[in-house]
C-alpha cells in the first residue's frame, strides 16, 4: 500500500465528513461513499483500524452516529444525514470530522 493512495482515501472520506457537517441533504452511506472503506474492503491496513485496535469504526465516533441514526432518527442504512435542528446529529458529525482530521495530522507527521 502506498502512502499517497492512504492519504487520498483519508482526504476523501475527511470531504465525505466535511459535506455532512455543512449541509443536512450530504448523505452518509456508509462503506458506498466511503473512500477509506473502499480501498480497505475487509478493514485490514485501514488507518481507523490501526488507531482503534477493531475493524468496522465500532471504536469510533462512528458508531455513535450509526448508533443515533438507527435508533433515534430511525434512518434506514444508507440514507443517514445530519438531521436539520438535532444538535446531536451536528455533534456526531463534528466528532467524526475531528477523528478524520487527527488522523490526517498523525499520518502527515511519519
Amino acid at each position: 500500500m502506498r502512502k499517497e493512495e492512504l492519504k487520498k482515501a483519508l482526504k476523501g472520506s475527511i470531504k465525505k465528513w466535511k459535506a455532512i457537517v455543512k449541509s443536512t441533504k450530504a448523505i452518509d452511506e456508509g462503506t458506498y461513499n466511503c473512500p477509506l472503506c473502499q480501498l480497505f474492503y475487509d478493514c485490514s491496513g485501514c488507518i481507523v483500524m490501526e488507531a482503534v485496535g477493531d475493524d468496522g469504526c465500532r471504536k469510533t465516533p462512528y458508531a455513535e452516529w450509526r448508533y443515533h441514526q438507527e435508533k433515534v432518527h430511525l434512518c434506514e442504512f444508507d440514507d443517514w444525514h445530519r438531521v436539520k435542528g438535532c444538535k446531536t446529529c451536528l455533534s456526531l458529525t463534528k466528532k467524526e470530522l475531528k477523528f478524520l482530521e487527527s488522523l490526517k495530522k498523525k499520518l502527515d507527521e511519519e
